[in-house]
């Protein structure tokens, strides 16, 4: 039920958050594969820490990384949310986001703004 459901997303954190490229890699095929699924219904709690997680992968070196978590997050973004449209937009000098190195990164991050700011945002 839904509480295991909740273990899956705690353990994917804590995936996310380990130093392995492997590791990390992995688990985000792991998440996108779950966002797939139509009858996948996290509670806000869980929803909310797994959103934390890939946004903190958007600050890790490896932009193999940083690419696949963005596109995790277009599928994981709420409408919306102020978080995600701060840390990717670049207003205090941090290079993520719209203003990664990785242009590829960059491209992710304008679709992803696109999709999360839709709702009447300027």
């Amino acid at each position: 039920g839904a509480s295991n459901g909740n273990a899956t997303i705690r353990a994917m954190c804590e995936n996310l958050r380990q130093n392995s490229v492997i590791i990390k890699r992995s688990t985000l095929d792991e998440v996108e594969g779950q966002l797939m699924r139509r009858d996948w219904q996290p509670d806000t709690e869980s929803s909310e820490q797994l959103l934390s997680a890939v946004l903190e992968l958007l600050f890790f070196p490896d932009r193999h990384i940083r690419r696949r978590a963005m596109c995790v997050l277009v599928k994981l973004a709420p409408k919306g949310d102020d978080r995600v449209i701060n840390i990717l937009c670049p207003t205090r000098g941090v290079w993520i986001g719209l203003a990664d190195e990785d242009e590829v990164v960059r491209g992710h991050a304008a679709r992803v703004l696109a999709a999360v700011a839709e709702r009447g945002d300027e």
